[in-house]
């Protein structure tokens, strides 16, 4: 499926249902229904599983400390906020 890529290319960046519908060109009711069906979670699930791999990942495959990897991910979500704002995004 082209959206589980697409998620996992842009994992940092806001992807709410709303956004992935967009992308998908179908209504966010449609394809979070779709989406279940295809993967047997929700995009929701999906997302934050994918996430917490992620950070996973770089736990493992570094010297770093989770107090760390946690740092980085919160300046990453504020970046991304502080960006939404700027463009008027709720």
């Amino acid at each position: 499926m082209h959206m589980l890529w697409l998620i996992m290319a842009h994992m940092r960046e806001p992807n709410g249902v709303d956004i992935l519908a967009e992308v998908a060109g179908m209504s966010p009711r449609s394809f979070a229904r779709s989406f279940k069906e295809q993967t047997k979670v929700t995009p929701a699930a999906f997302v934050e599983r994918a996430r917490i791999d992620a950070a996973r990942n770089r736990l493992e495959g570094s010297d770093l400390s989770l107090k760390v990897v946690r740092h980085q991910r919160a300046q990453k979500a504020t970046s991304v906020r502080k960006k939404d704002a700027a463009c008027g995004v709720a």
